[in-house]
């Protein structure tokens, strides 16, 4: 009997101790806060994939930047005049969870030159936030294009991502980070 009773005290123990620690590498990780150029001051209209892709590209349509999605690999010509030195967005992955329980989205895309492939082509990462006009990109590279995020924890809405940093010449992770956005 008594080793029953030792033997819950124990869980129980270990099991208080695991419920404020809400993700194996926050006793290891560097707290990085980074403040947000706008703030959501939208209606929590849903966002999926396809709107922040349209929202992604049509920002960098206008800054003249190239959609990859929209050119042919058989007949582009990167030395012509109208491209020479233009880089290419390809949109990647947007993040489900809302940033700090806010209507702001992370997505993460191609922002290089036109289909560049290989090992140490990174993704850049941006803030998509609804505003009165609707969704935006309200933070471009907010994340340096050397992380690489491994997991995203949202607790008391507040919304953490754990990332580290890769040397991508080297194949070495130098640090992990804990992001928090505000």
């Amino acid at each position: 009997m008594a080793k029953y009773l030792l033997l819950l005290l124990l869980v129980c123990s270990c099991a208080d101790k695991v419920a404020h620690n809400p993700h194996p590498l926050s006793k290891t990780a560097k707290d990085t806060i980074i403040d947000l150029e706008k703030t959501a001051t939208g209606f929590g209209h849903a966002i999926d994939t396809a709107v922040a892709k349209n929202v992604l590209y049509k920002h960098f349509r206008n800054k003249g930047e190239l959609i990859e999605a929209e050119l042919d690999i058989a007949t582009f010509d990167a030395e012509s005049p109208e491209n020479l030195g233009k880089k290419a967005i390809a949109f990647l992955k947007l993040y489900g969870n809302k940033l700090n329980g806010k209507n702001q989205y992370l997505i993460d895309y191609y922002h290089c030159e036109p289909f560049a492939n290989g090992n140490c082509v990174r993704a850049h990462f941006a803030v998509i936030s609804e505003t009165k006009d609707g969704f935006e990109i309200v933070n471009e590279d907010c994340i340096p294009s050397t992380f690489n995020i491994d997991s995203i924890v949202n607790y008391h809405d507040k919304t953490s991502f754990f990332a580290h940093d890769y040397e991508c010449a080297n194949q070495k992770r130098k640090a992990s980070y804990r992001i928090h956005f505000r």
